[in-house]
This record gives structure tokens, sequence and C-alpha cells, in this order.
């Protein structure tokens, strides 16, 4: 199902757009910032865009550095940032999971305190939780969401099915009311969340002490006599209890059945490549066995553009290719080969950028994505072809041998004609150090 865009102009000046995958497993966040290394100019040092880059991930004023990890990756969620010429980039990912969004409107006009009394409570972990603290804040989330009855003092609960927003707006409720209200909000919160996350969050935790009691008048909420009241809420929890204890079991069995369906599938693409693998040596040895021994360069390469359907040669690929020397003819046609299966992949669409890459390590291919600064910034000439009449930079490159039978082949990655390039065969380019 393709994905459907929407941008918001937030205070400020920044933009947002969204991206929305319904049958989506995972949430993806990428932050641009329109600053890059082709600002480094006059005073500014070369390499600063990089350095602070990575200073980001070293901590904040609030955070250190292994408190940033902690927060995405507990939650099985990853964190990434990259610099180009034009922008930095800071990007996480991680699981959408089923759990609610709940969102708290503190009370800024009367510069109240948070509507809960710890962070998010017991609730910490079951839900994604924010704090709008500001009337920019509250603007932001009404262009967002298109919510209008957002007033301080509330809070709102998203859920992950067709159901209703869930809205708790405590200004407005007399003291006596808030305690209950708040304990009603709290259940149902934890009683979805159980039913949806792992066994280390079920049974829900208590929701006691969840809520200020000081704000409502002792006795008003719960009378000490009132045993039904009490023996209802214990029943409740018990409830609750079973209910996360069945989805637990279901859950375990569920993963368990994708596990044994996993194993099934990683054995069945050994197979496959394995045959792949075997057909690819048959083919160069039938080549080798028929009286054409690959013993020189321009003879490898003519069996690769034979061979290798799924590569495009560049011209500058065959002219550098021929001229060099050192290396073996047959280790390059091996690379071109195992090249040649992950171009297939890619051809097909069944791989990205990063399961590229992943891919040619899985065939035994050493695989650099980029190229380093220098190379880039000072001999950028070296890595540049003419492709379709534009000129493209091919950075990403197969890595092999040493001294004498080093070799390296350039690629680019054609993301308009979904093709593999290959743009260059012979010795390391110059800014010899590879990212």
């Amino acid at each position: 199902m393709p994905a459907t865009y929407t941008t918001h102009d937030l205070p400020g000046g920044p933009r947002l757009a969204h991206a929305h995958l319904p049958e989506s497993e995972c949430a993806a966040l990428s932050i641009y910032i329109p600053v890059g290394s082709r600002d480094e100019t006059g005073n500014i040092p070369s390499g600063l865009a990089h350095f602070s880059e990575h200073m980001a991930f070293k901590g904040t004023e609030t955070r250190s550095a292994k408190e940033l990890t902690l927060a995405i990756e507990s939650g099985g969620g990853q964190a990434n940032a990259c610099t180009t010429e034009d922008y930095t980039v800071y990007e996480a990912q991680g699981e959408a999971g089923l759990m609610p969004v709940l969102i708290e409107v503190r009370d800024f006009e009367r510069n109240t305190p948070s509507l809960f009394i710890k962070g998010a409570g017991p609730l910490s972990g079951l839900v994604h939780s924010f704090c709008l603290d500001s009337a920019d804040a509250v603007r932001g989330f009404i262009d967002i969401t298109g919510e209008t009855l957002t007033s301080p003092g509330s809070i709102y609960v998203y859920w992950a099915g067709p159901r209703d927003v869930l809205t708790l707006s405590l200004r407005e409720m007399p003291p006596a009311s808030r305690v209950p209200e708040g304990k009603h909000l709290v259940q149902e919160v934890l009683t979805t969340a159980a039913l949806s996350l792992a066994p280390p969050r079920v049974p829900p935790p208590p929701v006691d002490d969840f809520f200020d009691d000081d704000d409502a008048d002792e006795g008003e909420a719960f009378e000490d006599g009132d045993e039904l009241e009490v023996a209802y809420e214990s029943a409740m929890r018990r409830i609750s209890e079973l209910e996360g204890a069945v989805a637990s079991a279901d859950r375990m069995i569920a993963e368990q059945r994708s596990q044994l369906e996993q194993k099934g599938q990683v054995v069945d693409e050994l197979v496959l490549r394995n045959v792949t693998l075997e057909t690819m040596a048959g083919s160069l040895a039938g080549s080798m066995a028929s009286g054409t021994a690959v013993a020189t360069m321009k003879e490898a390469l003519r069996i690769a553009q034979e061979k290798c359907t799924c590569l495009y040669f560049h011209p500058r690929a065959i002219e550098s290719g021929e001229e060099l020397e050192g290396p073996e003819p047959i280790a390059v046609l091996q690379d071109l080969a195992r090249l040649n299966d992950v171009a297939r992949a890619w051809m097909s669409g069944d791989l990205n950028r990063t399961s590229f890459q992943l891919a040619c390590r899985n065939v035994g291919l050493d695989y650099a994505p980029t190229i380093s600064d220098t190379a880039r910034q000072k001999y950028e000439e070296d890595y540049l072809i003419t492709l379709d009449g534009r000129t493209v930079r091919a950075e990403a490159h197969l890595r092999r041998g040493r001294k004498t039978h080093l070799f390296r082949i350039h690629i680019y990655l054609d993301d308009e004609r979904q093709r593999v390039v290959v743009a260059y065969i012979g010795k390391h380019l110059r800014g010899k150090r590879d990212n």
C-alpha cells in the first residue's frame, strides 16, 4: 500500500513531513538540518559538521550519553546520523507497536505542575508519553492532529486501533472526582497495554498513588467502609492479571511459531544460495574448461559482461579494468559474479541501500558504502562518471587484496533505473583511507 504524505509548518519555522504506512510495524524519525560540509568555508575548519554530528551522541545538559542510548535501545530502537555536503541528518527507528499514545497538556496558564506525580507513573514503558508545556506546543499539536478541544490541564490518549480518543480534563473537574477519574484512565491504559506487550510487562503494575491524593478530600473518592467497591477493584485487577497471563501465553506461542517459520525460511535461503553459487561456479568452470583460460584481465571482463547480466558495465570500468595489472583475473571475475547475485535482488526491489551492504557481506564481498572526506573534497573528479547525460559520483566500492594484488571495484546504485552500475575496476583511487 503506498504511503500517505502530509506536511505541517510548525511554530518557529520547522516543517514536519509525515508519511503514513498503515501496514508498517516500524516507526522512523529523521531530522534534516540544512548545514553540511559545503558550509565549512572561511574560518570554519574542515570536518566541523561531521564532528558536531558525533558530539550530539555524547550527551546533553539533562541526559548522559548512556541515558540517551538506553532511552532508545531499551525499546528495541536504534539511532544514527550522517553528514553530507548539504545536510546533517539525525534519525531513529523503532517498533511502532500497539501501545497507546498519551499526551499531557500541562496547565501552563496557571503555572501548575505536571498532572503526573513522577513521569508517567505506573504507565512508564506502557505508553508513548508526551508533555505539551507551552502555547506554541499546543498550536503545533492542533495543526498536526486537528484536535480542536485541546486545553491546558488535559490528558489525551490515542489508541492503536479504531477507538475514540480518551480525554480527561482535570481543570474543569471537581477535586473529589480527580482521583477516581484518573485511576479509571490508568486502568484503561493498563488493560490495553498489557494485551499488546511482551511477557515482562504483564501482569500490569498497580495503579495506587498515581495521582496526587492531596488535590481531593480524603474519603470522598473511596469510603473506608465501602467493601463492595474494594471487592470490585480487586476483582477487576485479578481479571486484568488473568487477561495479561493469557496474552503472554498467546504471544509466546506466536513467537515460537514465528521462529520456526523463520528457521525454515533461512534453510530455504541457504539452499537457494548454495545452488546459485554452484551454478556460478559451474559457469566459470565451463568457461575455463572450454579451452578459454582466464589468463588476462581483458578475458575476465569479457566473461563478466557475458555472464553477469544483472550488472551494467560503464565504459570507464572496462577501460580501467583492462589496464589493471597485478591482481589475478579470476579474483576480479569472482567478485563480479558475487556482485551480480546481489544486483539481481536489487533490480527486483528486494533490497534497499542498507540491506544491499548486508547482502554483499553475506556473499563474501568486502563492501564500503562511501569514500573518505578527503577523497570527496580533494579528488572528487576521480569518482565521477557520466551516466545517461548526468554526472554521478560512484562512492560505493568493493575491496580485495593487498599490495600488488590489491584492486577496487567502484559501483553506483542507480535508483532511477534500479540497476547496479560498475563504474571503475582498478587500483585504489586517490584519497586512500576508506570511510
